[in-house]
């Protein structure tokens, strides 16, 4: 790491301080241009990873086949206890003490302050700002602010400077999740405000409430037109998974469970979302596909992740040994591997890429651990015990493959945590939907076999379908109309346009087939 110490003694001389408390967005802009052009060279082969700690530190840390070397620490005022974001080469944290919350833009590469903005007011203890969402040069970030109110916040990426305040909310502890020009985000507290809320993300100004929730403490998925949330704290007679409509806040269906705090990730038609076991839960009709406990009496799951088809997810400390890293298939819900060698709570959200799954651990000792996401061998380890400032509780890491590019892991694809990427696929399929004289057909539907997913039109006839490349089977039905298949083949980060033009039913079989059909779906 002599390159590293040397590079850091420069950025030292020409008066940028890499990891100092109380550093001012002044302080930073002393030489911007002398900042800017400085880069330190990853000393390793693999990508960079970033986690905060509840000691205030921020570590940047390079990967290797078999170790991790520490690339820039940078110090907070406060706790952190959740995921950094990456993105355009910044890195976006949060951390908090008992009186105030503080939002930080670190340069991703060399740890250098480029602003902060503090008066984020907590209302009890050191509770910790969620993941901001970083969206077209906006931080949306949420927070309390105390009396059992609260807002969230929209940020110039370049500067910190308040774009609007909604505070019409209760207390936000849960990162926004953005998607085309709304902001989803759930309010956990207050007298009158437990609800999920869907906001104008130009504005801030209220689109819709949906109040059939006790708390919101997880972070809202969105995929394919359904927002997913998980709600219920201490003193809820009942806590629940809801599916709620992203356009209208109505609600498609619930599941019960006692989910508290951990977000859901959705994929492939899938929902997976963990508390005292780990469940896979049909997208469209909200019934079970399978479960999971996790072994050991008193355990919980945290939030889980999805990468190549299976579920990581780790729990905190039960009355057993605790503190398992587990892997799940996908489909079936049967044990993969679990890593119980590792030392902490590993409720935090694991990120998996390149075959590797990172994980936090909540212990003292303050571990980073990387994991093979095939065996479950415990690969390498950090323990932040050996830096300068101590060890503490670390959170949910975030990995990039170099420091100039944006978040990148399972959490940012399917929507969780408010990373950058709003959409959980890459390639879109679009079309519209007409009758054999090109009229628009409202209501109808295509379905997605190989996801078993479905989309409707609208009043313009057209549908969008968000996926991985690939080839897939379409079939669009309508109401007295024949249905219509057709297959489609694009690559990745491809848009491809699919048009169908339906007959009319010819007799009555065929119109009590389509019924049929069409109330099934619904």
């Amino acid at each position: 790491m002599q390159r590293v110490h040397f590079v850091l003694l420069v950025l030292s001389i020409v008066g940028v301080v890499v990891a100092g408390v109380g550093m001012t967005a002044a302080d930073s802009a002393v030489d911007d241009d002398i900042s800017d052009s400085l880069t330190l060279e990853n000393t390793t082969d693999g990508p960079t990873v970033y986690v905060g700690s509840r000691n205030g530190s921020v570590y940047a840390l390079d990967t290797g086949e078999d170790e991790l070397e520490e690339r820039w620490e940078f110090q907070t005022h406060g706790a952190i206890s959740t995921a950094p974001i990456v993105a355009d080469g910044t890195v976006y944290v949060g951390s908090s003490n008992t009186s105030t919350g503080t939002m930080y833009a670190l340069n991703a590469s060399t740890g250098a302050l480029e602003w902060e903005v503090g008066g984020f007011y907590q209302p009890v203890g050191d509770n910790v700002p969620a993941s901001p969402t970083i969206v077209d040069d906006v931080v949306y970030i949420g927070t309390p602010n105390g009396q059992g109110s609260g807002a969230v916040r929209a940020l110039d990426t370049e500067t910190g400077d308040e774009m609007w305040n909604s505070s019409d909310i209760g207390q936000v502890y849960t990162s926004p999740n953005v998607v085309e020009g709304t902001v989803y985000v759930g309010a956990d507290g207050g007298l009158d405000n437990r609800s999920l809320y869907a906001l104008e993300a130009e504005t801030g100004d209220i689109e819709w409430e949906y109040d059939e929730v006790y708390d919101v403490g997880s972070s809202p998925t969105w995929d394919n037109g359904t927002v997913y949330v998980g709600e219920g704290t201490a003193g809820a007679e009942n806590k629940y998974l809801h599916a709620v409509d992203a356009d209208t806040g109505t609600q498609q269906w619930t599941f019960d469970m006692a989910v508290d705090d951990q977000s859901p990730t959705v994929s492939d038609g899938t929902v997976y979302i963990a508390d005292s076991a780990l469940y896979a839960v049909d997208a469209r009709t909200g019934e079970k596909e399978w479960s999971r406990e996790p072994g050991d009496v008193g355990e919980s799951f945290g939030s889980p992740t999805l990468y190549n088809g299976t579920v990581y997810a780790g729990t905190d400390e039960g009355h057993g040994s605790g503190q398992n890293l587990h892997a799940v298939d996908a489909e079936t819900g049967d044990l993969v591997w679990v890593n119980n060698q590792l030392d902490g709570d590993l409720d935090r959200t694991p990120t998996g890429h390149d075959g590797v799954v990172y994980a936090g651990a909540g212990s003292s000792d303050g571990y980073l651990y990387g994991v093979d996401a095939d065996t479950g061998d415990t690969l390498f380890t950090f323990n932040t015990s050996a830096t300068g400032t101590g060890s503490a509780e670390l959170g949910a890491p975030t990995v990039v493959e170099t420091p100039g590019e944006d978040s990148i892991g399972t959490r940012i694809q399917q929507g969780v945590l408010g990373h950058t990427e709003a959409f959980p696929h890459t390639s879109d399929i679009v079309g519209v939907v007409t009758d054999i004289d090109n009229n628009l057909l409202e209501d109808a539907t295509v379905d997605l076999f190989e996801w078993s997913r479905t989309v409707s039109t609208g009043s313009d006839g057209t549908y969008h379908l968000s996926v991985d490349g690939g080839t897939y089977t379409l079939e669009s039905t309508a109401f007295g109309y024949e249905s219509e298949t057709e297959t489609v083949t694009l690559s990745s980060e491809e848009t491809v346009e699919q048009n169908f033009s339906l007959e009319e039913a010819s007799d009555v079989a065929v119109l009590d087939a389509q019924l049929t059909s069409v109330l099934a779906k619904r």
